[in-house]
């Protein structure tokens, strides 16, 4: 009998099953790499394409000069907002499985997705983020909802708040 790879699980018709997820996780590709894993996006991967690296405190982009905590940008022109955390760059391969969850309900990437905001969370600039009163997901409209079958901004947030 031929081994046969089975497609990791998708959102679950059954919302009261898709809690199961994590406690049914099984080896599988790495969607990055190849290799195969425990977790759904290698160790290795995360690592290499997930550093943790400074940022603005008030926007969150990148900063080169890391004895800087605020861009120039914000230090001239404040956006409307006090504080924001970014837990990865939106560039490969993050742009592709990123549409993976989002569009293609592929929520076995929910814990490396997750694991990022998390550990930008755990970042000494994020404390006004870690002590925040509410955590509130991006709304979605009636109709992407139904498309989607899922609000991807609410699973990010549920695991943020949990933490």
């Amino acid at each position: 009998m031929a081994a046969q790879y089975i497609e990791p699980m998708k959102a679950v018709a059954e919302p009261r099953l898709n809690g199961l997820w994590p406690r049914l996780a099984w080896p599988s590709p790495c969607p990055v790499c190849g290799q195969w894993s425990q977790d759904r996006v290698c160790h290795a991967c995360m690592l290499r394409f997930a550093p943790a690296r400074p940022r603005c405190l008030r926007c969150a982009i990148p900063l080169g000069n890391l004895s800087m905590s605020i861009c120039g940008r914000c230090a001239t022109q404040p956006p409307p907002f006090a504080h924001a955390v970014c837990g990865l760059d939106y560039q490969f391969p993050w742009d592709r499985l990123i549409a993976a969850f989002k569009f293609g309900a592929d929520l076995s990437l929910l814990p490396a997705l997750s694991h990022t905001l998390l550990a930008a969370l755990q970042q000494p600039g994020a404390a006004a983020a870690r002590n925040a009163d509410l955590v509130i997901p991006m709304p979605l409209s009636a109709r992407r909802l139904r498309e989607r079958g899922f609000n991807q901004s609410w699973e990010l947030a549920r695991q943020a708040a949990a933490a």
